[in-house]
């Protein structure tokens, strides 16, 4: 048996759900695929650990600076990182997992909304804070220093 909806102020919630969809962006409508990292591409030496595909992971979020992204990875890892040529240059032997793990904190942390779900966060100072605001949805979030 189905029930049927009462209609509310006079309209129905079926023409209310349609209209509400309507006024949605097309942006938002379609899913993306930039919040998926492509592979690493590592090249270890002696005493480093060199990321030849680096360009191509920050031009994946390019609303974020490549030396903030490079500094997160420098702290979370406990070492030095350079980004130079497209290249991110990285003191110590470190596995291709354990950086992948940290771009992925990275991504989760200030890059991906914790309402919408996509990829669009910039981050912002605000009053001595750093805040994290979606530019597909407009949600805010409070987040740490790098």
């Amino acid at each position: 048996m189905i029930k049927k909806v009462p209609k509310i102020a006079g309209v129905s919630y079926d023409w209310m759900l349609k209209r509400a969809y309507s006024m949605v962006p097309d942006k938002m409508k379609t899913p993306t695929d930039r919040a998926i990292l492509p592979e690493l591409k590592i090249l270890p030496e002696r005493s480093r650990v060199i990321i030849m595909n680096w360009k191509e992971i920050t031009e994946r979020i390019p609303q974020i600076d490549e030396k903030l992204i490079a500094r997160f990875i420098a702290k979370r890892l406990g070492t030095v990182a350079t980004p130079t040529g497209g290249k991110l240059f990285i003191q110590g032997n470190f596995p291709r997992s354990r950086i992948r793990r940290v771009l992925e904190l990275f991504m989760k942390t200030y890059v991906i909304c914790d309402i919408c779900g996509r990829p669009d966060c910039v981050i912002e100072r605000q009053k001595g804070k750093w805040v994290k605001k979606c530019l597909a949805c407009g949600a805010w979030k409070i987040v740490e220093k790098i």
